[in-house]
Formats: structure tokens, sequence, C-alpha cells
């Protein structure tokens, strides 16, 4: 899984050019402070702080709790991750300390409590966590010193020993509910030779990797279903790239579409019945897809709403597996004094039973979330979230003043988003 930094300007001249959306005057999310009066705790926030610690709050911005309180020119901590009982936060610190190594990866309790190095490895440089259901264990991609590939590695979240799962690059996966299994997509086809791989693996003793039996197609991170019964894979069929629903007991495959042969991604609904998918079109086209929704209330005959949405760069499903996010990009005139155009992210929220869509918020980027959380979308929502648990606020990453900043986005659309913090990598607590 390639998540490693890339050049914003990239990643806004690619979404220049592919779309040149209406303008809209909304260069900024302005501040309302309703939020802190009106509301009851919905979780908490876990974020970066632009000193380099880590934090945690609620809603409001109140009550702020630091995990980590020695960053510094010498030590820095990034990429938090809750675990799924919202009671410990994972995260990855850097330091120049003599006898210090590196990079390691640390857990605490949500209050600040319990600090601990949990990991390190002189290899590896682990840049993106991910916990088991179980909240039990954390599993780690890390680039290698050794070699050009990636590695994901488990850890139990109390210490000891890592369990090293496989190697890959790109390299992406999800978590079986029971924590028992993963399936992977690693590599890829667009190299010669291709080298794309779809693997299931069993954890409960000893890992025992067995393929899947087909090729990927374009996808990034496979999909469990909330039972753990089955599992949604993009695959090569005879040269048509096939979205498939997989059993995970007899390993037979259900056909639910061909998709338009760019990227695809996709993810449940809390409750099984619905699978969001975005269609990414052709490979030429660039990082938008339309969104369409599957039906699998019956999974024998799946029911597609197809195209419900266009232009679309990332979507999130609500707690309640009701209503979902979806990110599209916009390109507005540039600020008073500035050259060129401007891109701002526009989020709306879609009913999945009715498709009806309102528009709540239009906000500029934050550097981090445009480079690395957003291309990578699918796998960051098997591990974090931008909705609270109670499925009513977004967390969002926007620019505030010239600095990233976490606003907290009322669904409903009534009142403006709420300015919490100066900060990055924000993730709401647990679902």
């Amino acid at each position: 899984m390639a998540l490693k930094t890339q050049s914003v300007l990239r990643a806004a001249a690619a979404l220049l050019c592919i779309a040149l959306l209406p303008a809209c005057s909304r260069l900024r999310l302005p501040e309302s402070n309703l939020l802190r009066f009106m509301e009851r705790s919905a979780g908490r926030i876990v974020y970066a702080g632009l000193d380099g610690n880590i934090y945690t709050m609620n809603q409001t911005g109140e009550d702020v709790r630091a995990l980590t309180t020695d960053a510094g020119d010498s030590a820095a901590y990034y990429y938090p991750a809750w675990s799924p009982d919202a009671k410990r936060v994972a995260f990855v610190g850097y330091s120049k300390t003599d006898g210090q190594p590196p990079v390691a990866v640390f857990v605490a309790n949500s209050d600040g409590s319990g600090l601990n190095r949990i990991f390190s490895n002189p290899d590896l440089r682990p840049f993106y966590l991910y916990w088991l259901p179980d909240s039990k264990r954390v599993s780690m991609l890390s680039g290698s010193a050794s070699d050009n590939n990636y590695a994901l590695n488990v850890v139990n979240a109390d210490g000891g020993a890592d369990v090293s799962i496989g190697r890959g690059r790109p390299y992406y996966w999800a978590w079986a509910p029971d924590s028992s299994a993963l399936v992977s997509n690693t590599g890829s086809r667009m190299q010669e030779p291709a080298d794309g791989k779809l693997t299931v693996a069993t954890i409960a003793t000893g890992v025992d990797a067995r393929e899947v039996g087909a090729a990927p197609a374009y996808f990034r991170a496979p999909a469990y279903s909330p039972d753990g019964k089955s599992v949604v894979l993009a695959i090569d069929d005879e040269g048509t790239d096939t979205l498939v629903l997989r059993d995970n007991e007899s390993g037979k495959r259900q056909v639910l579409a061909r998709t338009a042969g760019g990227v695809a991604a996709f993810e449940w609904s809390a409750d099984g019945v619905h699978l969001a998918f975005l269609d990414g079109g052709p490979a030429e086209a660039g990082p938008l897809g339309s969104l369409n929704i599957f039906d699998l209330s019956d999974p024998a005959a799946p029911v597609l709403a197809k195209a419900i949405v266009d232009k679309v760069l990332a979507f999130y499903w609500d707690p309640a597996g009701e209503r979902i996010a979806y990110l599209s990009p916009r390109i507005v005139p540039a600020a008073e004094g500035e050259e060129g155009q401007r891109l701002l992210l526009s989020l709306s929220i879609m009913t999945a039973e009715t498709q009806a869509v309102v528009e709540i918020a239009n906000f500029e980027p934050a550097p981090a979330f445009m480079s690395q959380i957003l291309p990578h979308f699918d796998q960051y929502q098997r591990s974090g979230s931008m909705w609270s648990p109670d499925s009513r606020f977004l967390v969002v990453n926007a620019m505030h003043d010239g600095k990233p900043a976490v606003y907290a986005v009322d669904t409903t659309g009534k009142r403006e988003p709420d300015f919490l913090v100066d900060g990055q990598f924000a993730f709401w607590s647990g679902w």
C-alpha cells in the first residue's frame, strides 16, 4: 500500500486536470460556537498536534488529553489509530535521541495514561496502523530498509514478539470481524511481469496463507462482510475487471458487477444490507468515479442502484449504516492577491435507501489528508472513522488561517462547521 507522503501539489494538479467544477464561494469553514453548548458527548477525537504530540479531545474541542508530551526537535508522533473498543490509541513515534529506536510504535490509553512502546525493528519503518477487531493486537505496515517491499506485521497491544504476515508493494488488507484471518491484495498487475496477488491468511495457530485463485483487478482494500461470511474483491475475470462476492467457507464467487476498468473501492454498511461501490471509470479519467449502492439483503439476488453520484473521490459509511458521506472536488478562483485556481473538497451526505443528497460543507483539505489519507481512503476507513459514534458529526482535516486544522461538521447541514483545534490525522473513536 503506497501510503508514503506524496506531493500535495501533484495531487491537486491531477484533480485540476480531471474536472473543472462550478465555482464555490465558501473557501473556509467558519466556526460555530453553538456546538459547544448544544451537544452531548459523542465519543472522542484523536489527532496529531502541530507540535508533534498526540492528543484526544471531545467533540467540542475540550477535555483535551495529551498522550505524549515530549515532542520537539528530537521527537515527534504521527499516524494515530483508535482501538475498536475506543479504550486505547496506537501511533508511530520518531526519535533522534541516542539510544532510542528512530521509529517505533506506541500504545496509550485514551486518557493519556499507560504509554508503552510495543514495537521497533531496525529494518522497518512503520507508517500505517490498523487494530485487529479484538482490540488486543495491532497490525502495522512498514517500509523496509533491506528491500523495496512493504512489510505487514502484527504485535500484541501490550507488547511482545511480533508476527510477520507478509511482504509486498503495494499492500492492502482487511481483517475478518473475529480477528482470525485477513484478506490481502498485494503487488500490481501494472508491473512487468505482473505480480498482483490475492491471499487469505489465517493467524489462529501461526500464519497459514493461501492464494484466492484469481488475479486482482484495479482496486485497493478488500472488504469483509460484517458477519465475516464473505468478502468483496475485484478480480480479473478472463480480461474483464469484475466485482465479486466470495464465500469464505466454500471459496465460491458470485459476480456483482463488471467494473469500468479504473480503480474500484467498496465498503459494507454496518448492518450488512448495503454495499457502496466506487467505480473508478477508465484509467485515463483519473481518480474520480461513480458511486453505486448494492442492496444485498438477499445476497443471492443483489440489486444495484447504479451511478447515483458522479465525480466522487471518496466515501464513508456512517456507523448506523444509513448514510454515506462523500467527497468531490471543486475548483475555484484563487484567493484575492493570488494567481491561478484553488482546490476545495465538497462534502455531501447521501441517504442509502432514498439516494437523497445534501451538500453540507466545502473546505480546503489539509496537506496530510490530501496526500496520504485521501488516495487510500478505502484502506483508512478500515482502521479509522470520520464519523462520530452517534452518526451525527464528521471530523474533517481542513486548512484554517494557513494551518492544518480539525473541524467537527454537523451532518444535518443546519449549522456551520465548528473549528476545534490546529492539528492533523484526526479520527473519531469507536463505532
